[in-house]
C-alpha cells in the first residue's frame, strides 16, 4: 500500500493516471477480472461493461455483479421501513447515536475534500 500525504499529490495521482496504471500496483486484479468476465479485459473495460449493464438491467445487473463479485446473494437491494425499524429496536441507542455522529463527520469530510480537489460539482 502506498500511503500518500500531501493533498497536491494525491490529486496528481488519483486524476491523472488510468484505471489500468492502478491495477498494475494491485496484484491480482487481472486475474480476479477474468474471473468474473471470463476473459481478459482491462480494468477500465470491466468498469464499462459493469455500467453497460447496469444501465441496461438495472437492480438484476447489481444483484448478478453482487453474487459475482462479492458473493453476495441478496434477493432484493431495498432494506424494508419495518427491517429498518427492527434494527433500531436491537440496537443500543448510544451506538446509534455514535454510528450517525460518524456518518456526519465522515460526509462533512468527503465535502470538504472534493472541494479542496475541485471536484464540488460531484454529487
Amino acid at each position: 500500500m502506498k500511503v500518500i500525504r500531501d493533498l497536491e499529490a494525491a490529486k496528481s495521482l488519483l486524476l491523472g493516471h488510468s484505471t489500468a496504471e492502478f491495477a498494475v500496483a494491485l496484484p491480482g486484479v487481472k486475474q480476479r477480472i477474468r474471473q468474473i468476465f471470463d476473459e481478459d479485459i482491462t480494468p477500465d473495460e470491466a468498469v464499462r461493461r459493469i455500467l453497460s449493464e447496469v444501465r441496461s438491467r438495472g437492480d438484476h445487473a447489481l444483484l448478478d455483479f453482487g453474487r459475482k463479485i462479492d458473493g453476495m446473494g441478496l434477493a432484493q437491494l431495498e432494506v424494508t421501513k419495518g427491517e429498518i425499524a427492527e434494527s433500531y429496536k436491537k440496537v443500543d441507542k448510544e451506538l446509534v447515536n455514535a454510528l450517525r455522529l460518524a456518518a456526519d463527520r465522515v460526509h462533512a469530510f468527503h465535502l470538504i475534500q472534493k472541494k479542496k480537489l475541485g471536484l464540488d460539482f460531484v454529487e
